[in-house]
């Protein structure tokens, strides 16, 4: 059953234009010591960037996953490109850019809000699943992270 749910998702996924974005103020950024040797600036951070990117993501997907498929993160990536340091507002944009086989790639950029600025680029990889497979799993399209946090 779960497989031809799988099947139906990609098929729906690549004809769909998924995407999702979210204005947000830098928090809890880790330290960048400027060249100077003045003191550390706190900025957007790698993990920050990427949960925001993988929250947005999984929210926009989940109305496209059929009962039975859920997602489980694979990885993600930030490459920086300038500092949002901490109180600053970013934008982040992010859609849907690849589908490939039970692997779905969501690409986005932050923005500086004030500015448009580009503060970086977010890649997150997640991989379509059998929910039945993971017992104990939370609502349609979340699966728990570990640790025991759920995830939208």
């Amino acid at each position: 059953m779960s497989d031809q749910a799988i099947e139906r998702a990609v098929r729906q996924l690549r004809n769909a234009e998924v995407a999702a974005a979210e204005t947000a103020t830098v928090r809890d950024g880790t330290n960048v010591f400027p060249e100077d040797a003045g003191e550390p600036v706190r900025v957007l951070d790698a993990g920050s960037a990427v949960r925001t990117v993988e929250d947005l993501a999984r929210t926009a997907l989940a109305e496209y996953l059929p009962e039975g498929v859920g997602i489980a993160t694979r990885n993600g990536e930030f490459e920086l490109t300038a500092p949002a340091a901490e109180g600053v507002d970013v934008r982040f944009d992010t859609e849907l850019f690849a589908v490939h086989s039970t692997q779905v790639t969501f690409s986005g950029t932050v923005e500086r809000a004030v500015d448009g600025t580009e503060v970086g680029v977010v890649t997150v990889n997640f991989r379509l699943l059998d929910r039945q497979r993971f017992p104990g799993s939370g609502s349609h399209g979340e699966q728990p992270r570990p640790g025991g946090e759920g995830q939208g």
